[in-house]
């Protein structure tokens, strides 16, 4: 391997001092102080910038006497060592290509680089050419031996975008759960983070100027929300945003959605919004309280081994036949039908928020049975009036949770009193 060329002027330095330390011998001997601080090594490398200047709608090449690009670098404005302008030019028309621009290993030079054209938006952007550092292979952890690149290119595509083209109006559709909502208010946000970014095209240099400005939009009827294009910036970078909103009793909200850039992305989007109560699971549907919800819950012989779950929402029993029980620890006490269809009545309150499940005993608990578990198995429930859900597990905690996210215990235990 190489050593790295900037080492040598270090080893002279040594050689140097070392020969000045000899020569100080032979005069007296009065003592001197030096400065053996070893001196930071410079990298000094310089490398290209080179890409192609797009019509930013169309795609094509752009070329004519007009079209130009300017790298400046402090208080230099630098020309391109090829732009390629020629109306003539054909294959390699719109081509560029800046050398000699000296190279970073630690992000310390960035420069920036103007693009114009008759009819078309100045473009305005940052570049940086920037190296990997030197990389020892010197076990001993000594860089003495140092790999680095010599040759450094940045490709850099520009799209500009031509004067009086707008970037046509945005429709966002808003749903839930498959459903469109109505009367959502939508944002289109300045994405502040990435409002450099234009395009998800690899190679694509990333304007960096111009603020936006927030724009608001309520859905209709279809779930419709439309930003008009006279209000939005083309090639400006958006964040999808639904506001919390309430929608069949639900709080919904969209609080980090797509990203669109006016003028290159899809002008018709869809997007999902979420509950955003916490702890919510399939269909914003969680347990508000279940007389088993602490461990030491229990019931005695009234109703012994009755599980009630209460909801935040109305719901209906998938199948009344799907709910069954086990009883373990049991003394003379005996399930009907165990583990059957038949061990377990599920029934809901009148307003249907409370699912009640009670076992079917064959043999009922007596004094000898106290402290005997029954387990149930869910039948599966769904939203009242969504026939066509799916059946929910009370009992999975990727179905059913409490607010904090907890599952429903399944267990109920029999004790000597109510």
């Amino acid at each position: 391997m190489k050593k790295s060329a900037f080492l040598m002027p270090a080893l002279v330095l040594v050689i140097g001092l070392m020969l000045s330390g000899l020569l100080a011998s032979c005069g007296d001997d009065t003592s001197t102080s030096s400065n053996n601080a070893i001196p930071n090594n410079e990298f000094s490398k310089t490398g290209t910038v080179q890409g192609t200047i797009f019509d930013a709608t169309t795609g094509a090449r752009l070329t004519g006497s007009a079209l130009s690009v300017t790298l400046i670098r402090g208080s230099s404005y630098i020309s391109p060592d090829i732009l390629k302008n020629e109306s003539t030019e054909t294959t390699f028309a719109g081509d560029y290509a800046f050398t000699g621009i000296p190279v970073t290993i630690n992000n310390s030079a960035t420069y920036r680089i103007v693009a114009t054209n008759t009819g078309y938006q100045q473009f305005e952007a940052y570049v940086t050419l920037n190296a990997t550092a030197p990389i020892s292979d010197d076990t001993t952890g000594n860089d003495n031996n140092q790999t680095i690149d010599t040759e450094y290119s940045v490709i850099g595509n520009i799209y500009m975008f031509p004067l009086g083209t707008t970037a046509g109006d945005i429709s966002i559709y808003v749903e839930y759960d498959n459903e469109r909502v109505v009367g959502a208010t939508v944002q289109l946000q300045q994405n502040i983070a990435n409002n450099t970014t234009t395009t998800q095209i690899t190679g694509r240099l990333t304007p960096s100027s111009g603020t936006l400005t927030n724009f608001t939009a309520t859905t209709d009827a279809n779930g419709l929300a439309t930003f008009s294009s006279d209000l939005l910036v083309l090639g400006g970078h958006y964040e999808v945003r639904v506001l919390p909103a309430t929608h069949e009793g639900l709080q919904l909200a969209l609080t980090s959605g797509t990203d669109i850039v006016a003028g290159t992305s899809n002008n018709t989007q869809l997007v999902n919004i979420t509950d955003t109560e916490p702890g919510t699971q399939t269909d914003a549907l969680y347990a508000v309280l279940a007389t088993n919800n602490d461990s030491d819950d229990a019931t005695g012989t009234t109703n012994p081994g009755r599980l009630q779950i209460t909801f935040n929402r109305a719901i209906a029993i998938y199948s009344e036949d799907g709910f069954t029980a086990t009883l373990t620890n049991a003394g003379a006490a005996a399930l009907t039908d165990p583990a059957g269809p038949g061990s377990v009545t599920a029934s809901l309150s009148t307003d249907g928020l409370t699912l009640i499940l009670t076992p079917n005993f064959a043999t009922s608990p007596t004094a000898a049975d106290l402290g005997c578990d029954i387990t149930y198995v869910s039948g599966g429930i769904t939203l009242d009036g969504d026939e066509q859900g799916d059946s929910l597990n009370i009992f999975n905690v990727n179905d059913i949770a409490y607010l904090d996210g907890t599952a429903v215990s399944n267990t109920v235990h029999i004790i000597g009193s109510d």
